[in-house]
């Protein structure tokens, strides 16, 4: 049994982080504790054996539904002391309220930034789209610009398709 300490830093805090690690270690059958830490970070405090362990933090890097790892650093400790089952650690609950707030408060304002983006995204489009039907209501039939010929060619399949709709035989030229 060994005794190791991982913090995960990141966009870690009141996303879910600690319930998902909890259910992580009792599939693995590792026992400690895991909490938010002041600075941000979420600190796993835990023993097992060594390949639990790493599976542990494989799946803490990997299987995380919200969370935003930006780094996770292993410590291993002192031999293991023993511990029983693995709690999740919760702070004053007021202090707790606060930062989820405020976590949840930059989401909001990072959603709406990118609806704004998407909204003079579409405006564009639609201008775009707007310029596009007056320059072809204001212009005479296109024409090709691939080539000489082409114009005809295209002509020929347009009656072509004209006489087949209407049943009317053109001949070949």
């Amino acid at each position: 049994m060994y005794k190791t300490k991982i913090t995960i830093r990141g966009t870690v805090q009141h996303v879910g982080l600690r319930v998902q690690i909890k259910a992580i270690a009792d599939g693995l059958g590792v026992c400690g504790t895991v909490e938010n830490l002041r600075d941000g970070s979420v600190l796993v405090s835990c023993e097992a054996g060594r390949a639990d362990i790493e599976e542990m933090v494989r799946q803490i890097r990997s299987g995380t539904e919200f969370a935003v790892i930006k780094d996770v650093l292993v410590e291993e400790g002192p031999p293991a002391t023993g511990m029983e089952g693995f709690e999740v650690i919760r702070g004053d609950s007021s202090e707790e309220m606060l930062s989820m707030m405020a976590t949840r408060t930059k989401t909001m304002f990072g959603v709406l930034a990118t609806l704004k983006d998407m909204k003079q995204g579409q405006n564009q489009t639609n201008e775009t789209l707007t310029e596009m039907k007056q320059g072809q209501a204001g212009e005479g039939p296109r024409r090709s610009e691939a080539g000489p010929g082409r114009d005809d060619r295209c002509d020929k399949v347009r009656g072509r398709q004209a006489g087949r709709v209407t049943g009317e035989r053109r001949p070949k030229p």
